[in-house]
């Protein structure tokens, strides 16, 4: 009888281990899936920020590249600027107005006398005479 009571006993043993295993498996099956859902949501906002900063880091890109095109531009400009400035000045035609002379003066000049042009250009004579 001892022995069947240590035989018994040692089966509801058997049988407490394996219902706490079963028990344990089960919690762990749970903690298993709940942190597989917590990883895929990690993993969903992972993506997300990573799409974001994808994004900003591209924008920012385009935007530093419209900056530099917007900074040739200003040189581009001010080069341009410039050339006006000095095409003004080379046209820019200074004028004493004591020195000019009226209107009068210039009929009187004109009613005089008229230089004559030499017909030949290309000859040594009319280039003296030009000269002289």
């Amino acid at each position: 009888m001892a022995k069947n009571m240590l035989k018994n006993l040692g089966r509801f043993e058997l049988l407490e281990l394996i219902y706490n295993m079963r028990k344990e498996n089960l919690e762990l099956k749970e903690r298993c899936e709940a942190a597989e859902r917590k990883v895929a949501e990690i993993r969903e906002q992972t993506d997300k920020q990573l799409d974001y900063a994808r994004r900003d880091y591209e924008n920012r890109i385009e935007e530093l590249r419209m900056q530099g095109a917007a900074k040739d531009l200003q040189i581009r400009m001010k080069k341009i600027e410039e050339q006006l400035r000095l095409l003004q000045k080379l046209t820019m035609v200074d004028i004493d107005l004591p020195d000019l002379t009226t209107e009068e003066e210039n009929d009187q000049t004109t009613g005089q006398e008229t230089p004559e042009r030499p017909e030949r250009a290309g000859t040594e004579e009319n280039k003296e005479e030009v000269t002289e």
